[in-house]
């Protein structure tokens, strides 16, 4: 009986850590906390940007896609930069509280195929989402927000920081396009298009910022209602689960239901 106890506790043991050993393979990178990169150059800016819950799935962002090489998470913001070429012009890096830098260590993309399909399609459709709410967003701001587009322009954020004579020309080359008839909603959805090319970290929040700087409350509130409102909802309902996590319950309680069937032999045995 002892024997067969050991023989079961090791076949567990085996499947079990196969199966952290596989997830943990997977997602093998090399960490600076607190830590951002200093680029030579702005050739090595983030090809994309992605709204992460914490450092795991920022980390899963880059190893989903072929092209990404490092990337960045910025806890306060949740937003996590992806780089496509930051390893051949990074040189020191920039102290940066509450921020966590990444390097992939060569080898270690998703090998199996289910779970990189997985994995993959989950963060296309958190990107799409992402990418659609922006540009619903932009939509409602270009319909409703009138003469008032410059003065939001002004009054957006830029990253990497662009300068008031750049943002005076984005303006006046907009006005010159621009200047015949009811060409407000034509100026706004050009000027946030390049606001969204200029700003590699827009998202909805800085749209909100940038207008209740110049206090359209009403465009916000569209905005709310619209989209914010929905997506929490939708939140609420659908809490992400992590597929290995199941796995390793569903081996917890195949090894209890084991322990208990040993038990109940060995209770059984001895009565006899």
């Amino acid at each position: 009986m002892m024997a067969l106890t050991r023989v079961c506790l090791w076949l567990l043991f085996i499947i079990i850590a196969q199966v952290v050993g596989e997830d943990t393979e997977s997602i093998i990178m090399s960490l600076m906390i607190n830590s951002k990169f200093q680029c030579a150059n702005t050739t090595c800016l983030s090809f994309n940007n992605v709204i992460t819950s914490n450092i795991r799935n920022c980390q899963v962002a880059c190893l989903t896609q072929s092209q990404c090489r490092a990337a960045t998470f910025h806890q306060s913001t949740s937003n996590c930069e992806l780089f496509d070429n930051i390893l051949n012009q990074s040189g020191s890096m920039l102290a940066d509280i509450n921020t966590t830098s990444m390097n992939i260590i060569s080898g270690t993309r998703f090998s199996s195929e289910s779970t990189t399909t997985s994995a993959s399609t989950s963060l296309t459709t958190s990107v799409t989402t992402t990418a659609d709410d922006l540009s619903k967003a932009v939509c409602i701001v270009s319909k409703c927000i009138g003469r008032d587009w410059n003065q939001l322009y002004w009054n957006l954020p830029f990253y990497p920081k662009r300068g008031q004579e750049e943002l005076y020309n984005d303006i006046k080359y907009i006005n010159e396009k621009y200047h015949r008839g009811d060409v407000f909603q034509d100026q706004a959805i050009e000027i946030l298009n390049k606001w969204r090319r200029y700003h590699t970290r827009a998202k909805i929040d800085d749209l909100i910022h940038g207008l209740q700087q110049i206090h359209r409350l009403d465009i916000i509130t569209l905005i709310e209602e619209d989209i914010i409102k929905p997506k929490l909802l939708l939140y609420v309902c659908h809490e992400e689960i992590d597929p290995r996590k199941k796995e390793i319950e569903d081996l917890n309680q195949k090894l209890i239901r084991l322990f208990d069937k040993i038990r109940n032999n060995t209770t059984n045995s001895e009565e006899t």
